[in-house]
């Protein structure tokens, strides 16, 4: 469950801490639109990546409360 909690904030940081700062435009200087793009895109997909691995791992049998046997 660590794993997938670390995993679902560098998702969340890098999407809200980049593409939503002025961070963005100076990436954009630094790298060039398309690097920018691609490096954007990497991170992306590896921190999308990070949270299915890490979501295949937690216990899918350990409930907050128990479910309801009426439904």
């Amino acid at each position: 469950m660590t794993e997938l909690l670390i995993a679902s904030r560098a998702f969340l940081l890098t999407h809200l801490g980049i593409s939503s700062t002025p961070a963005h435009q100076w990436l954009i200087s630094l790298m060039g639109k398309n690097g920018y793009l691609i490096a954007y895109s990497l991170i992306a997909f590896g921190t999308l990546g990070a949270m299915i691995y890490a979501y295949s791992d937690v216990s899918h049998t350990d409930f907050v409360w128990l479910p309801s046997m009426l439904g």
